[in-house]
């Protein structure tokens, strides 16, 4: 996990800020020759540096397909199977972080399965990057508009997840109010 990712940036983002900060010291870096390393050498050394027992980090981004994938994810999943409630008289105004529209989608056992599958899913992933050492994934789900079923998907997921797994755990809705 990026130490400087917050619940309102990407990957991206934190990586550039962390340029810039960097940029302004001087030479109290701890320099690593990586020639030799490969991903795991490299992560088991820089653990031992640090001594992180940082807790593992779920990250999850709910897009909308039509703006864009986020490029900085290492799993995407595509909830258009679902139905929209865009098309929905009384849901579609609102988005999947409200009451009315988690009853619409949640009363449908496409939603219910496809909920269960995914988390099954993510949930073994963080079983495996634990072991391996790894502190920190992140999850981009997107539907059509961005503002129904990926919110809900990633809401309804990420709290499975959490009690769960006991992790951190942050969410970004990037395509809600667009």
């Amino acid at each position: 996990k990026h130490p400087l990712i917050s619940n309102m940036e990407s990957l991206d983002i934190a990586i550039q800020q962390d340029r810039r900060t960097l940029s302004t010291f001087s030479d109290n870096f701890i320099h690593i020759d990586t020639t030799e390393l490969n991903l795991n050498d490299l992560n088991y050394k820089i653990n031992c540096l640090i001594s992180s027992k940082d807790k593992f980090h779920l990250h999850f981004i709910s897009f909308a397909f039509k703006k864009g994938v986020p490029l900085d994810v290492d799993f995407l999943f595509d909830v258009r199977e679902l139905t929209n409630p865009f098309y929905n008289n009384k849901t579609k105004d609102l988005s999947g972080l409200d009451k009315k529209v988690e009853e619409f989608l949640m009363t449908k056992d496409s939603t219910k399965a496809l909920l269960e599958d995914l988390s099954i899913f993510i949930s073994n992933r963080i079983n495996n990057l634990i072991e391996s050492s790894r502190k920190y994934l992140s999850i981009g789900i997107g539907c059509t508009g961005g503002r129904h079923r990926s919110v809900l998907m990633v809401k309804k997921i990420s709290e499975k997840l959490k009690e769960k797994h006991k992790i951190n755990l942050s969410v970004f809705h990037r395509d809600i109010n667009v």
